[in-house]
């Protein structure tokens, strides 16, 4: 029993919060790149994926004004550049977008993300 609770702990725990400066660098990405502007800026997740090149990250938009989806961003590790959009909306996981979601992002990345299995 102690060894399947640990499992969950260990697959819950595959991403953290971003740090209110991650969060409000990604979101002015959104407000640039995608000209949704007004959104409530809820805090984001990073995944914490051993990837040596770039550090991912997720916004959830969930309101009246901007509506309901999911944004993944990107920015150079270790770097002080900007995040880039890598993909959005709502339907992550549907099969007629795994194909590209998985030339953008690492498997790895997108299971933090969004569930073990993701797009198996």
């Amino acid at each position: 029993m102690l060894a399947w609770m640990c499992v969950l702990v260990g697959t819950a725990a595959a991403h953290r919060q971003a740090t209110p400066g991650e969060s409000r660098a990604m979101w002015r990405t959104i407000d640039r790149v995608a000209q949704i502007d007004g959104c409530v800026e809820r805090r984001g997740l990073i995944s914490t994926a051993k990837t040596p090149q770039r550090k991912f990250g997720t916004v959830v938009v969930a309101d009246s004004h901007c509506g309901n989806g999911q944004f993944v961003l990107a920015k150079q590790r270790g770097g002080s550049g900007p995040w880039r959009i890598l993909g959005a909306g709502s339907d992550w996981g549907n099969p007629d977008r795994c194909a590209s979601d998985l030339r953008q992002i690492p498997r790895r990345v997108l299971e933090d993300f969004f569930g073990d299995g993701y797009c198996a």
